[in-house]
């Protein structure tokens, strides 16, 4: 029995299944971070508030606009 090509026949096989986990995990990684980044938008748009919050209730003074109306001036 010829162990030293039955060790290099096994680490061969050992490299192919390597790649090809580690093209699997590329493949998965970038499925998922889509999916992160789609479900991360959504809940971007589900949580912004519709309304801007209240800093304060208190109005500020503004001077009162007189109205001049027309009949008031067909007095004079």
């Amino acid at each position: 029995m010829d162990y030293e090509s039955l060790n290099n026949a096994i680490v061969e096989l050992y490299e192919n299944l390597s790649e090809v986990i580690n093209n699997l995990a590329e493949a998965l990684g970038e499925i998922f971070g889509e999916m992160i980044k789609s479900l991360e938008e959504y809940t971007e748009r589900q949580t912004k508030p519709k309304y801007k919050p209240v800093l304060s209730l208190v109005k500020p003074y503004k001077q009162p606009y007189l109205k001049v109306r027309a009949r008031a001036r067909t007095n004079i």
